[in-house]
């Protein structure tokens, strides 16, 4: 039989993938509630059990030796209670770890919109910047993916606006006359490690230290600490404004946006060399495990 009629874009009208499930949003976040709520139903049944063995405790001293048959049930129940125990909360955990990777997306989702952004913003100041991404694949939390947008990008303008010199600049400095800005994400444990680097001119700790002299702020003799100014709110070294923030300007935001994350950020650079910001935030925001300990 003749094929069926397609538009000039394709087939107009595509079977499903029968492998594939699509789930909204709204249905993961209520899957990672319900998961919590077994959580915390799991950990009731473990206070039951200790409760048990003291119940058990109290009942061998009042009646030794006069019914070692009720005795030997009881811990026989208990035995068998444990071993419940133990099963549910592997089955918990691995339900709980399914539900996360339900959230979980890869880090490239963030980066959308970085190239383009480049691209403006070198055009805007004629200058030459490439973009590299790294560690797109590494999965993330939907929620922290969320979080990341708006600081990588306002990373990224920052690094090419006021980071990376004009062409000429960059050969008087001995440097290729187009510049690079690295975007990278590494794990590390339960947390990922998030770096914007490029390899411009580094942080103008000269014009940091005569804001902080103007804003009669401490000035810190070590340039690493001086050069965190440039997280505090309303900072800027920009001589005038411009569309795109200047090195400096609005970090402060980008840190406040990390902190909703529960995340940190800290800034290394060599003068004429470059800078490096490095984010380092949770792989998920759902639900923390944690291990509490008596003494």
């Amino acid at each position: 039989s003749p094929a069926p009629p397609s538009g000039r874009n394709g087939p107009t009208n595509v079977a499903p993938d029968p492998t594939s499930l699509h789930l909204s949003p709204d249905r993961v976040d209520e899957l990672v509630a319900r998961s919590g709520e077994l959580i915390a139903a799991q950990a009731r049944l473990v206070a039951r059990q200790d409760e048990l063995v003291a119940l058990q405790d109290r009942l061998a001293t009042a009646l030794t030796p006069r019914a070692p048959d009720l005795l030997a049930a009881l811990e026989k129940f208990h035995a068998a209670l444990a071993d419940d125990q133990r099963k549910l909360g592997v089955e918990v955990s691995e339900l709980t770890s399914a539900i996360r990777r339900l959230r979980m997306v890869p880090f490239a989702q963030a980066c959308r919109g970085l190239p383009r952004a480049v691209r403006d913003v070198a055009t805007m100041r004629e200058k030459q910047v490439a973009l590299h991404i790294a560690g797109e694949d590494v999965e993330l939390d939907r929620a922290v993916i969320d979080g990341l947008r708006a600081p990588l990008l306002h990373l990224v303008r920052n690094a090419v606006d006021h980071g990376i010199e004009a062409p000429d600049d960059r050969m008087a400095a001995g440097k290729r006359s187009g510049g690079t800005v690295t975007v990278s994400a590494t794990l590390r444990g339960p947390e990922v490690v998030i770096t914007v680097e490029d390899d411009g001119r580094g942080i103008d700790l000269t014009a940091v230290r005569a804001q902080l002299r103007r804003n009669h702020q401490r000035e810190p003799p070590e340039d690493d600490e001086a050069a965190r100014a440039i997280f505090t709110p309303g900072f800027s070294t920009a001589s005038q404004v411009t569309e795109v923030s200047g090195r400096g300007v609005g970090l402060d935001v980008v840190r406040r946006a990390v902190d909703a994350l529960r995340g940190t950020i800290d800034l290394s650079f060599v003068q004429g060399r470059g800078a490096t910001f490095s984010l380092v935030v949770p792989l998920t925001l759902s639900s923390l495990q944690g291990l509490l300990v008596r003494v």
